[in-house]
């Protein structure tokens, strides 16, 4: 299939990052109900990098129509290359104190109070990047199969989401305590290709991404499938029948299915992608439904979501997940329940959370919760 790629990088000089920052700053500095501005994430790639932002409000604000207040207007012609209300994610400051729940979370203070975060036990730190690599990790590979079976391809996202991808795979390899050949050889071509990009004409910039998304997607089958295998050693999930049958919806147009027996399905990702119509679901290890499961017994909005993004043949006949992982599982989707209520008091659309502001409803058109207006 030929294909058509979209949203190509331009060679940016760091010093734009610079002016795009000042700007930031003093558009959310204007803002009363705004308590802080950080960045997260590095820029080693200027223009490939784009800018991350967090955006800390006041825990009560004034404000009721926050969200039109939050939203960039007017912005420099020179500075539209970075500057991206898609790129920014907002949370209170009552919850941003409890991000140790949802993430490691590295940030550079722009500006306004320096917040300090609450710790959690080494325990709960080993289990919070468990559960972090369990909600993106197969998510990743199925978003990228949506870019490789599409004839339009958006360069700047998808080299995103390949490095969201290096973020989950290194994660799983430390959870493993093993270096994974695949890996090593993945990051190592992704850097290659981000420091060569500019240095490549047309013709080799596309072949290497497309190469490279092929290649993530197959070396990933293998590192689901034993990360899996070693947490049901762990006794943190375990494998049940219900998930025969079984489907999880990220949105209306793609989700998960499941298996018990890697050996009955193997490393072929024919096997593993399933479609039907214009939605495509991905085939991963049962410990998936098992995890979605536990965040939906939940009480709140994103629970609720993710409840009626399950749809199972039969119900389960116990947790088929450890109590310690349940705990952890609670804590976070508990908060960031409590988050989305905070943004819809404040008509801050979800897309905008922290945390599973990607899962929207399997119906859109019976979702009676606020999605991304943008």
């Amino acid at each position: 299939m030929d294909k058509t790629f979209t949203q190509m990088p331009v060679v940016l000089d760091v010093s734009i990052y610079d002016k795009t920052r000042e700007w930031i700053i003093d558009f959310f500095s204007r803002i009363s109900d705004v308590a802080s501005v950080y960045e997260y994430g590095t820029v080693n790639s200027p223009g490939l990098s784009d800018l991350d932002l967090m955006v800390v409000l006041k825990d009560d604000p004034k404000d009721k129509n926050l969200y039109e207040a939050l939203t960039f207007k007017n912005i420099p012609e020179n500075l539209t290359v970075l500057i991206d209300n898609d790129a920014v994610k907002f949370i209170s400051k009552n919850h941003f104190r409890d991000i140790r729940l949802l993430s490691e979370f590295r940030t550079k203070l722009l500006w306004g109070e320096e917040i300090e975060i609450n710790d959690i036990s080494s325990q709960q730190l080993n289990l919070v990047k468990i559960t972090s690599v369990m909600d993106f990790l197969p998510e990743r590979i199925l978003s990228l199969v949506s870019y490789s079976g599409q004839k339009l391809i958006p360069v700047t996202d998808a080299i995103g989401l390949l490095n969201s991808y290096l973020y989950s795979a290194k994660a799983a390899q430390e959870i493993m305590n093993k270096r994974i050949d695949d890996v090593f050889a993945f990051e190592n071509e992704l850097k290659n290709l981000r420091t060569n990009w500019f240095r490549f004409d047309f013709s080799q910039q596309t072949q290497q991404l497309s190469r490279i998304i092929e290649k993530c997607i197959f070396s990933s089958l293998k590192i689901i499938d034993e990360l899996a295998e070693l947490l049901v050693e762990r006794g943190l999930y375990l494998c049940g029948k219900y998930a025969r049958g079984a489907t999880f919806y990220f949105n209306s147009s793609k989700g998960f299915m499941f298996y018990d027996d890697s050996r009955s399905v193997g490393a072929d990702i024919e096997k593993r992608l399933i479609f039907d119509g214009d939605r495509c679901f991905f085939l991963v290890p049962a410990i998936w439904l098992s995890h979605f499961y536990c965040y939906g017994q939940g009480t709140g909005i994103i629970s609720s979501k993710i409840k009626n993004n399950i749809i199972l043949e039969e119900m389960p006949d116990s947790p088929y997940i450890s109590l310690e992982m349940s705990k952890v599982l609670l804590q976070r989707i508990g908060l960031c329940n409590e988050m989305a209520n905070f943004f819809n008091k404040y008509g801050i659309p979800l897309s905008k959370l922290h945390r599973f502001g990607h899962i929207k409803s399997k119906n859109k058109e019976n979702s009676y919760y606020r999605e991304d207006t943008q």
